[in-house]
């Protein structure tokens, strides 16, 4: 996921072609033989992330009620969006971020 994301803050046009630009950028790097397999571990990820409700941090993060409890996040939006909050430097005034509140109860 991280190296997904550092492909969309190089490259955010990426977000457009997901499959061949971040999936198989990653296949690459990585050396899986499908790309599809790392569409499927971000998906599996991201699935677990909405069950266990922390992906309402996001909300967190920028400050604002986007996402509500029943929400499905889709792979693209989920790596786009931590981009955007790294590219926009969001994290470097981020008292939630400083403050270590995000990472409890991910360890």
């Amino acid at each position: 996921l991280s190296y997904a994301v550092m492909i969309v803050i190089k490259n955010p046009s990426a977000l457009h072609s997901l499959c061949k630009q971040v999936y198989q950028v990653v296949a690459d790097h990585f050396e899986v033989k499908n790309a599809m397999t790392v569409h499927s571990s971000i998906r599996n990820m991201v699935d677990e992330i909405c069950a266990s409700g922390n992906f309402l941090i996001l909300n967190a993060m920028f400050g604002f009620d986007h996402f509500k409890k029943n929400d499905h996040i889709s792979c693209g939006e989920f790596i786009g969006l931590i981009a955007i909050y790294y590219t926009l430097e969001y994290y470097k005034n981020d008292e939630f971020y400083k403050s270590g509140k995000m990472f409890q109860g991910l360890e």
